[in-house]
């Protein structure tokens, strides 16, 4: 297996602050990629040889906490999904970078319950909230600091993924990131000004309906909103340095043009009569010349 991708995986999960164990398999995770499959998962619980001494050093309570932090994993760079539900068993799919690796956790274990039936949903929830606030939330020129997950927004992501899937959530955040409207931002299509306005990038107001969300669907072709502005801004600079040289307004001819008359191509011709402004010019020379 790539040593380079199990080095980014650390440091990318260094910096998630999770659990050692949960960084310890996802590495085993990595390394295993390319024997697992969604028909033969690895079975991840108290058995397996690679979990047990962990199992028997931190006891059933912080075993099954590890196992729900991997569970809950979701970053664009890194998720972990729900792909079977079986009556003993769950089976999950791990994916980052071009890495997928698929693995089992169980019903129970032990005494414990590891997923329950309302966490399910509470699980999608976060994940949703997780791959948003990455995004969005966590952009300090669009929201600051201090984003949480109130009940309100709780509430909207659990009604969104009520008619649509998660991996669809995913998808409507990626369009709203491409709409400069909804990420606080209107840009004067005629002159390329740009204004900043009030943003609609919450997940109340983008999981509010499905209209909603297939608007932002739509735009998934369209380029990032911060291009567009970027775009916009340079088009509206080369508009203002145009206007202001003059650049594209009528030009007007001088009241008087003076003839330029190049002897050489004269030739043989018969010679022609001065113009006004050759005299002119011819009075201008003598008079200088009976100065001298």
């Amino acid at each position: 297996m790539n040593e380079q991708l199990i080095i980014q995986c650390v440091k990318y999960m260094l910096r998630d602050t999770r659990p050692h164990a949960v960084i310890r398999l996802t590495m085993f995770l990595i390394e295993q990629a390319g024997k697992t499959s969604p028909t033969n998962p690895i079975p991840l619980d108290s058995e397996h040889p690679f979990l047990k001494n962990h199992f028997d050093k931190v006891g059933e309570r912080t075993f099954v906490a590890d196992l729900m932090a991997l569970a809950t994993l979701s970053s664009p760079e890194m998720v972990c999904k729900i792909i079977e539900e079986h009556e003993k068993t769950q089976v999950y799919e791990f994916s980052f970078s071009y890495v997928k690796a698929y693995f089992s956790l169980p019903v129970k274990q032990g005494r414990l319950t590891v997923v329950k039936k309302g966490d399910k949903m509470k699980h999608k929830i976060e994940r949703v909230w997780a791959r948003w606030f990455n995004r969005i939330g966590s952009r300090k020129d669009i929201y600051g600091s201090g984003v949480k997950l109130t009940k309100a927004r709780s509430n909207a992501i659990e009604n969104a993924l009520n008619v649509r899937s998660e991996e669809n959530l995913y998808d409507v955040i990626e369009g709203c990131l491409r709409s400069t409207h909804h990420m606080g931002f209107t840009i004067d299509r005629k002159t390329g000004r740009v204004n900043k306005t009030k943003r609609f990038c919450c997940p109340i107001t983008i999981f509010r309906n499905e209209k909603i969300m297939d608007g932002l669907l739509s735009r998934l072709s369209e380029p990032m909103f911060d291009i567009q502005v970027e775009d916009a801004n340079r088009r509206h600079s080369l508009r203002s340095f145009t206007v202001d040289a003059g650049i594209g307004t009528e030009c007007v001819a001088p009241a008087f043009t003076p003839e330029i008359i190049n002897e050489a191509d004269l030739g043989d011709s018969e010679p022609t009569q001065p113009n006004l402004m050759q005299l002119i010019l011819q009075g201008n020379f003598e008079q200088e010349e009976s100065s001298l």
